[in-house]
Parts: C-alpha cells; structure tokens; sequence
C-alpha cells in the first residue's frame, strides 16, 4: 500500500493498491478543479478507469474521499518538515552555539519554504482546507493541523535542554518561529506568487533572527 494511503475503514475493500491509488489521484485533481459538489463519484470513476462501485467498495463515496486527499497531501507536506528538520536540525547536527543554530534555523527555514512554495501538495492542501472546509469536519482535532509545530516545537525544547534557547513554553515558541520564518513568504505570495529567492532569503533571516532575540539563552 502506498505510504500515505490510510487502510481502508471498516467494512470497506482494501483491494488494488494500483486501483486505490487511482482513484485517489483521480479525486484530487477533481476536488481541486472543480470542487467537491461538482465533483461526481462518475467522475472520479471515469478519470481512475475504475467502477463506480469501486470508488464506493474502495472508499465509500466522496466525503471519505475528500478527506484521504486532505490527509494525504498534509502528510507530503509533514515529510518535507521532517526531512527539513533531519537536514539541519537533527541531534547529529552538533549544533554547539548560538551562530550555528541560528544559521541552521534559517536553513531550516529556507528549506521548507522553498519545498512549499513549489509543492502541488501545499496548492491542493490550501484551496481543499480553504473552499471545502463545511466538508471536513471529520478532520477537526486531526493530528495533521498541529503536527507541523509539534514537529518544530519538539526541536526547540532540545536545543533549550542544551542550553541554546530560553524556551518555557515550547509550542508558543514554534508557533513564533513559524510565523516570524517561513509562513511569512508562503503567506505573502505563497505557491501563486512564488516569491523572488533574494526576498525569501532576506525574509526568513530577518525573521530567524527576530526569533533568535526573542528566544536565545541569555
């Protein structure tokens, strides 16, 4: 099974892996495009070549289907995070002072602006969570909307148990260094404007190093 492809509820075919994954693409396209009341299971079925009563074994119709594709699309972006957070955060990082940490933050940072911006994963995830919110209450209180900052947050309280941060309250801490790094650039232009590097880069250090006044051990 693909590995962001969730195992089938309860009661539901598990089936083709090639087929589930059709569909599932077929349904993300469609969603995006032509938003999920426009959207039929017909339509998904014809674009997977699959049966409409695959699409319903499979995954029993479309609001199960919008939210495997929110789920999905959020896990791509949490894999960019975590591979973000390997590359310049990790305990093998050696990070011993406050220049290298705050020059690893703005890497970091860069890092996952740069994947966002040009992610088709961040452009569906942003138009489905923004258009077809009234049908995704399944997902309130979801792990994905937190998991970000908890990711970063959990980076944070290392590096203040090491001495490097003044941090008493770790998520508050994350949720300032991702909106002072790179929320800033995705935000203000984000995937449909795609921001110059130079203003990116000047953007996510002037940002970093807010936070790094705000947060470095005295």
């Amino acid at each position: 099974m693909d590995h962001h492809t969730r195992a089938p509820t309860k009661g539901l075919r598990e089936g083709s892996p090639l087929k589930r994954r059709a569909i599932l693409d077929a349904a993300r396209v469609l969603f995006v495009a032509e938003g999920f009341e426009r959207t039929s299971v017909d339509a998904v079925a014809l674009r997977a070549n699959v049966s409409k009563r695959t699409v319903y074994d499979y995954y029993g119709g479309k609001s199960t289907l919008l939210v495997r594709v929110v789920e999905e699309v959020g896990q791509a972006l949490m894999d960019s995070i975590h591979l973000a957070i390997r590359a310049h955060l990790g305990d093998e990082a050696s990070l011993t002072g406050s220049r290298e940490l705050e020059a690893a933050l703005i890497a970091f940072a860069l890092q996952v602006a740069s994947s966002t911006i040009e992610s088709s994963d961040y452009a569906a995830f942003v138009k489905l969570v923004s258009t077809e919110g009234s049908h995704l209450t399944e997902m309130s209180g979801h792990s994905l909307a937190d998991a970000p900052e908890n990711a970063i947050a959990e980076r944070l309280a290392y590096f203040a148990r090491e001495g490097l941060l003044e941090v008493t309250n770790a998520n508050r801490a994350a949720d300032h260094f991702v909106a002072l790094s790179f929320a800033l650039v995705i935000n203000n232009g984000g995937v449909f404007g795609k921001p110059s590097v130079p203003d990116t880069t000047e953007t996510i250090t002037e940002g970093v190093r807010a936070f790094f006044r705000a947060y470095s051990a005295r």
